[in-house]
């Protein structure tokens, strides 16, 4: 899997009347101005959901959010409005209790560390937990137990 861009996408006419706003990218026209949110809700860092200044940082809570959700099939953060949904960004913790019994305890390390609210004790390079993954991959793959040679497909 590739993440490839957590940039804002220009908001377009949606033809589905019935899609649910909460997810949508909240968009201001005067997005230069100091105090103004752009992104959605349910991906933002709380710094940006308080429409401080965010950096790299940013990215990475927001990378947590996604990886919260691709191991329990629901979002970090929820709410039936925008307003709730940064209000759950801002105040409350993802239920780690969802993520998978089996999962990698350096899994839930890697995945509190993204989603710390304080910036300055999140990860401070994405490369960084990267390198983690790999790592934890690599053991994976070391721990399974060998096929005898007669047993191993022919393209390897």
């Amino acid at each position: 899997m590739k993440v490839l861009d957590f940039g804002l996408a220009k908001a377009m006419e949606s033809s589905n009347p019935n899609a649910a706003l909460s997810n949508s990218p909240t968009l201001s026209v005067m997005a230069t101005n100091a105090g103004v949110i752009l992104g959605t809700a349910a991906y933002m860092s709380p710094e940006q959901a308080r429409g401080s200044a965010v950096d790299y940082r940013s990215d990475i809570f927001s990378f947590g959010c996604v990886l919260y959700e691709m191991l329990t099939g629901s979002q970090a953060f929820q709410g039936p409005t925008v307003s709730d949904i940064l209000a759950s960004v801002l105040a409350r913790d993802p239920d780690l209790n969802l993520l998978p019994p089996n999962l990698n305890p350096r899994i839930h390390h890697i995945l509190r560390r993204c989603i710390e609210k304080d910036a300055k004790r999140r990860w401070h390079a994405i490369a960084d937990i990267r390198v983690e993954i790999e790592s934890i991959l690599a053991e994976s793959v070391h721990a399974l137990p060998q096929q005898p040679a007669s047993r191993l497909p022919a393209w390897k």
